[in-house]
């Protein structure tokens, strides 16, 4: 995906999706009906790892092992799901924990950190 935000030079080079999900239900005859795809999008963003520092000095169960941070000017909802094709080509799944802060200067665009979470 291109972008003509300011901070694009630093986007992950890979395909980032966001996938919109119908929740599974269960329906009038007892039968579960699992959740499914209802779309995906792509995102842009930075995609950086949390590191063994801040995992140790953030209150306990804040940050575990293999956590990320996203970074992008995309407003995203907390449980969202993100797939992410990896350098080697692998697709990943990562859930969005929480919205750690949301950044602006005057000239330029929100710019949201997210933290994820592989499933």
């Amino acid at each position: 995906m291109t972008t003509t935000d300011e901070f694009s030079e630093f986007d992950y080079p890979y395909p980032i999706l966001l996938v919109c999900m119908k929740p599974g239900y269960t329906d009038e005859d007892g039968i579960r009906v699992p959740a499914r795809i209802v779309s995906s999008t792509a995102v842009a963003g930075h995609l950086q790892d949390v590191s063994a520092r801040e995992i140790l000095r953030a209150p306990e169960g804040i940050y575990l092992p293999g956590d990320r941070r996203f970074y992008t000017s995309t407003p995203l909802a907390e449980d969202s799901l993100l797939k992410i094709t990896e350098s080697n080509g692998d697709v990943t799944s990562w859930t969005i924990v929480g919205c750690e802060s949301a950044a602006h200067a005057l000239f330029f665009p929100v710019r949201y950190t997210y933290l994820l979470r592989r499933q």
